[in-house]
């Protein structure tokens, strides 16, 4: 029985572990849950801008991978082939925890550093908005100063704000 735990421990951490660099799915067979793959209470205190930065942009593709695998070619009557978002698909589990531990984390780094900066269709900024816009309704009401900040300050455009407001008031 010790041997079991000792094995059921060992697996657990290297699920984490692991899960901090792989671009696959992580099941915690230890406490039978999907696992996270960003850890929300991770140290941020002394960031530097490009660390936020590349945090960011781990934290987008997190957002991004299951999103991106839910989704399921569909033919129209004309033939025409799109994509849409599969209800049935088992990655919306993995979607859902990794989205719970960005917005944790997302809120924390908000509060300590204000909206990244980094400017482009390819920034860090950008890719704030999105983890934002992936955020349920109350979150996004924590969120919005924070944008309003970040557009007059001129690191967003103003019209990012627009599907916000009419989404939360």
């Amino acid at each position: 029985m010790k041997y079991f735990l000792l094995a059921s421990l060992s697996l657990s951490a290297f699920a984490q572990t692991f899960a901090q660099t792989s671009n696959k799915p992580i099941y915690d067979f230890a406490s039978l849950n999907y696992a996270a793959e960003i850890d929300p209470s991770m140290n941020i205190d002394g960031l530097t801008d490009q660390e936020y930065n590349q945090l960011i942009h781990r934290m987008f593709e997190l957002d991004q991978k299951y999103r991106r695998l839910v989704m399921k070619e569909h033919k129209d009557a004309n033939g025409k082939i799109t994509l849409r978002m599969d209800p049935k698909s088992e990655y919306w589990k993995f979607a859902k925890v990794n989205d719970k531990a960005n917005r944790t984390l997302f809120l924390r780094l908000l509060k300590k550093y204000k909206w990244p900066t980094q400017p482009g269709k390819a920034g860090s900024s950008v890719k704030a908005w999105y983890i934002a816009w992936h955020s349920p309704i109350e979150m996004k009401r924590e969120i919005y100063p924070f944008m309003e900040e970040a557009v007059s300050k001129k690191v967003l455009g103003a019209r990012t704000l627009a599907p916000f407001r009419e989404g939360i008031y």
